[in-house]
């Protein structure tokens, strides 16, 4: 299960949402999408299978580079490293839960904090667990550290806030 890589640019959201419903449905009409939804440069569906009415989850990654559009398809079987669905497309997936669906759950309850809020991460992040969220207008994800005195600021992924809780 490798990459496919096309020629053709994807310029637009529109453009690149049409050709996942195509490779989604060019094969069979045994099944129909519910949702699909992006998270960054990720396209996550709900696929019904009809036959035996169940629906399971497909990943697909994308990327672009020297004016070629690529993707990956992969079903949550795999477990993906990729795990930041909608809670909206993981509500509708029947089946037993397994390991991918934990990682969408968690990572859809992470804690989003506000300016001034403090947060204590999980897990050190640049030596520090103990930060305040700062309002740096055009800067997202800026925080002062308040634990370290070697650093100020740091940005933090919103994977960074995992597990962390608000103080």
């Amino acid at each position: 299960m490798g990459w496919t890589i096309t020629n053709s640019p994807m310029r637009s959201y529109a453009e690149e949402k049409r050709e996942i419903l195509s490779i989604l449905t060019w094969t069979s009409t045994s099944y129909e999408i519910l949702q699909l939804s992006k998270v960054n440069t990720t396209w996550y569906a709900a696929v019904h299978f009809k036959d035996d009415d169940e629906v399971f989850a497909v990943i697909i990654l994308t990327c672009r580079h020297d004016g070629c559009w690529g993707y990956k398809l992969m079903t949550e079987g795999y477990i993906p490293h990729e795990a930041k669905a909608p809670m909206s497309l993981i509500r509708k997936l029947t089946g037993p839960t397994n390991v991918w669906r934990e990682k969408c759950a968690t990572y859809a309850k992470r804690p989003r904090p506000k300016a001034g809020d403090v947060i204590r991460t999980k897990e050190p992040v640049y030596g520090a667990t103990l930060f305040r969220k700062e309002d740096l207008h055009h800067y997202r994800g800026v925080y002062r550290v308040l634990d370290n005195p070697n650093l100020t600021y740091v940005r933090l992924r919103p994977d960074h806030l995992v597990g962390a809780t608000l103080q």
